[in-house]
């Protein structure tokens, strides 16, 4: 409790003292479906980070950190967020210089490093950590860009959406409410309602998560065996598909093709293609019909221009070519 405690007053400090300073847009790279920033450190070396909207941690793996004289604030299990409170062996550092770029520094002044193993890589692209969403990001609006292929903070005065291209719909997260009934470790990510029409007869109501750790258009993760659910839905069509995380969150992967879709109240997608996985994390899908969470993953996300997660206004808007 002490060491949770303590952790919380490091981020809030940090954060209320960087919040002065809007920082720089991050380019980034689309490449299998997955958002990869290419940060320089201050030593000159390049790292690959995944940007992951379904974490609220900055993860590096520990080889990294090595040799850049950060202050170690603690050392031992923690939990990790995305996980849904996973407990690993790390190491928290306190960061001010670690990065060339003086706003990473300010936006990720806690770092914990993990064994890189415990890291999603990909073929030929080291992966040297994973970028979440943290506290100071969601203070702004988080625009995805995917035409320029950059990330940056957008101030709430100076959004302009375009009403012709534009889709907004109400964004729903775990705060003060716990609205979205998530796991207490899954905090501030960015979900909406969504009906999902497996076939005839068969609809899943559930939350998604917009989640871009995960490459595939939908993936819908339940505590229930998936080939029973396929049998009772009729998907005999349905086919193993490889996991997409390194992590151990998921087994049974299936993908189907869905009827139909409904995000957030007004956005509507026929015949779409759904992996169907069972994860033993029971925090990731404490909420939703037969116990599910549905994830948006990059595939679909990328079909929109721009993506803004706007948390002061509890929204999110999707923002057509």
């Amino acid at each position: 409790m002490k060491y949770y405690l303590s952790l919380l007053i490091l981020l809030f400090t940090n954060s209320q003292q960087a919040f002065s300073a809007l920082p720089v847009l991050l380019p980034f790279k689309c490449i299998d479906n997955r958002i990869i920033v290419r940060v320089a450190t201050s030593k000159g070396d390049t790292l690959n980070f995944l940007f992951d909207t379904g974490s609220d941690i900055f993860l590096i793996d520990s080889a990294s950190v090595a040799d850049h004289g950060l202050a170690k604030h603690y050392e031992g299990k923690i939990p990790i967020p995305l996980l849904a409170g996973t407990l690993l062996q790390g190491t928290v550092f306190q960061n001010q210089s670690m990065f060339r770029d003086p706003g990473i520094n300010l936006i990720y002044n806690t770092l914990i490093a993990i064994d890189a193993k415990k890291i999603p890589n990909m073929p030929g692209i080291p992966i040297h950590g994973i970028m979440g969403v943290n506290h100071f990001m969601q203070r702004y609006i988080i625009r995805i860009d995917f035409e320029s292929q950059t990330i940056g903070l957008v101030d709430g005065n100076e959004a302009i959406l375009n009403e012709k291209k534009t889709l907004v719909i109400p964004m729903i997260y775990t705060d003060k409410d716990h609205e979205t009934h998530l796991s207490k470790y899954a905090r501030l990510l960015p979900a909406t309602l969504a009906r999902v029409y497996i076939s005839r007869g068969n609809l899943i109501t559930t939350n998604a998560l917009f989640d871009t750790g995960i490459r595939f258009d939908f993936l819908l993760f339940t505590c229930l065996q998936t080939d029973s659910l396929l049998r009772c839905w009729g998907k005999s069509n349905a086919y193993d598909s490889t996991p997409d995380s390194a992590f151990t969150i998921e087994k049974g992967r299936y993908a189907f093709t869905g009827d139909s879709l409904k995000i957030g109240g007004n956005i509507f997608e026929t015949t779409t293609s759904i992996q169907l996985a069972q994860t033993s994390v029971p925090g990731l899908v404490d909420f939703g019909d037969l116990q599910t969470v549905l994830d948006i993953g990059v595939a679909y996300l990328k079909k929109y221009k721009t993506i803004d997660f706007d948390y002061p206004g509890k929204r999110i808007c999707l923002t057509s070519y």
